[in-house]
């Protein structure tokens, strides 16, 4: 993993490599004003749950900081034909394989309350893929992502709803 960072950085910059699953170094906590994660709470896998994982994020924020959350939503797609919606089961079912649940999503912002964290806000987006992209280039480069995505399903998980919270921590 060390060949994913940087050959060369700014001096106040470093890297590191941590589990999601674990606590966070004590020394970290309250450090940061902003904590940002997106697509990573499937990566729990059996070893936490993703409620443990966003409270080991959370302890990393700032007093007057902010907490933003990105995952997928996979509990009933918007649009689609019936392949869409046997891709969605699937999604679904490899979800609950792996991290014993697939609607950790819709948790999140009551999970945040109890960390004490306020103005917590929730907002959904359907993310257009394929045809329903208004650039085409960007739906060709969709399906790509996507079929990458569905090869890699028994490893993680990828969808077209993204959950984003944003809230201040006081």
């Amino acid at each position: 993993m060390p060949d994913f960072f940087p050959p060369s950085h700014p001096s106040h910059t470093s890297y590191a490599i941590h589990s999601i699953a674990e606590e966070w170094p004590t020394e970290m906590h309250g450090q940061y004003g902003l904590v940002h994660q997106r697509f990573t709470l499937l990566g729990v896998g059996r070893t936490a749950t993703p409620r443990q994982a966003v409270s080991y994020r959370s302890a990393l924020v700032a007093p007057g900081g902010w907490i933003q959350l990105g995952e997928v939503d996979p509990r009933q797609p918007s649009a689609g034909g019936p392949a869409m919606n046997d891709m969605w089961s699937i999604i679904r079912a490899t979800f609950s394989a792996i991290c014993s649940t697939h609607d950790f999503a819709h948790g999140m912002a009551e999970w945040l309350v109890e960390e004490g964290f306020e103005d917590v806000r929730e907002e959904a987006f359907e993310i257009g893929l394929s045809p329903r992209c208004k650039d085409p280039a960007v739906g060709k480069r969709s399906i790509d992502v996507m079929l990458q995505s569905w090869e890699a399903m028994m490893n993680a998980g990828e969808s077209e709803y993204l959950y984003i919270l944003g809230c201040k921590y006081c």
